[in-house]
C-alpha cells in the first residue's frame, strides 16, 4: 500500500488528463480522495499550480455542504486530498426526481443560497485589509 504523507492510498478510482483519483485513508482511518497531478503525460505545471492554489484557498470552507480540502501539496509529488462526499449528488437527485416539485425546488435553491453565502462571507472576509 503506497503512502503520500500521512494519507494511506488503497486504489485508483478515476483519471483524467491531469490527475489520478485515489481512495484513502488519513492518519485518523477516516475515508478520503486524494487527487494525484502532475504523474499524467501531458499534465500542464502551470494549470496543476493554478488548480492547486484554488485547493488552497477551497481549505478554509467549513460547511457541510462543501467537500473538505484536508491538505494540498507545497511539492511533488502534487496532490489535494479531501473529505469523500456522503449521500446522494444534486447531479443524481435531478436525475432522479426531474422536474422538481416546488417545495422539493425551493429546499434545493436555499441549500444551495446557503452556501454560496457562506462562501462570499469568506472570500470577503479576505479581503479586508
Amino acid at each position: 500500500m503506497a503512502t503520500i504523507r500521512e494519507f494511506e492510498l488503497y486504489r485508483s478510482i478515476a483519471s483524467d488528463r491531469l490527475s489520478d483519483l485515489h481512495l484513502g485513508r488519513d492518519s485518523r482511518g477516516e475515508v478520503v480522495a486524494i487527487r494525484m497531478y502532475g504523474s499524467r503525460p501531458g499534465a500542464e505545471p502551470a494549470l496543476v499550480e493554478s488548480i492547486l492554489a484554488a485547493a488552497r484557498k477551497v481549505q478554509s470552507i467549513d460547511h457541510p455542504g462543501v467537500v473538505r480540502v484536508l491538505a494540498v501539496s507545497d511539492v511533488s509529488p502534487h496532490f489535494v486530498a479531501t473529505s469523500l462526499p456522503r449521500g446522494e449528488s444534486l447531479r443524481t437527485v435531478l436525475e432522479e426526481v426531474w422536474p422538481l416539485p416546488p417545495i422539493l425546488a425551493a429546499r434545493v435553491a436555499s441549500e444551495i443560497a446557503a452556501i454560496l453565502d457562506h462562501v462570499h462571507e469568506i472570500r470577503d472576509a479576505n479581503k479586508r485589509p
